[in-house]
């Protein structure tokens, strides 16, 4: 009897401890953020992006090709961005502009602030990419 006793005061204990200490974190959903604050998110990225090719600009050389590879890079951003707003990922344009903003960095003389801009924007782009793919 005490046996028994023993078990039950140990198992309703163990049921109390676990039901307050899942009490203390906030319910699980299935997505951890909303469509809004993904669609701000992007928002955000695609204005940063914008914004550091603009500053990629003022330094560019018309005489070389540089504005043209910035103009290709915001071009395709851009319409990467509408179709996503329009609820459609197209990963192959999202791919195209990576492969642009990548021949800015290699081919465009830039500062350095500038470049490490860039590069991270290249980063952010890689990791949506990837993932929308997995």
């Amino acid at each position: 009897m005490r046996h028994v006793m023993l078990r039950s005061a140990l198992g309703s204990s163990l049921l109390l401890l676990g039901l307050t200490a899942s009490a203390q974190y906030p319910p699980r959903t299935g997505d951890q953020y909303s469509s809004r604050d993904m669609n701000d998110y992007h928002a955000q990225l695609f204005d940063r992006i914008r914004a550091d090719l603009d500053g990629a600009q003022t330094s560019a050389s018309s005489f070389n090709g540089d504005i043209d590879r910035i103009a290709t890079v915001r071009d395709q951003v851009g319409a990467f961005q509408r179709r996503m707003d329009g609820g459609y990922f197209d990963e192959r344009e999202l791919t195209s502009a990576i492969v642009s903003l990548q021949k800015v960095l290699d081919n465009n003389p830039l500062y350095d602030q500038t470049r490490d801009r860039l590069v991270m924007d290249l980063s952010r782009l890689r990791d949506l990419r990837s993932g929308y793919e997995h």
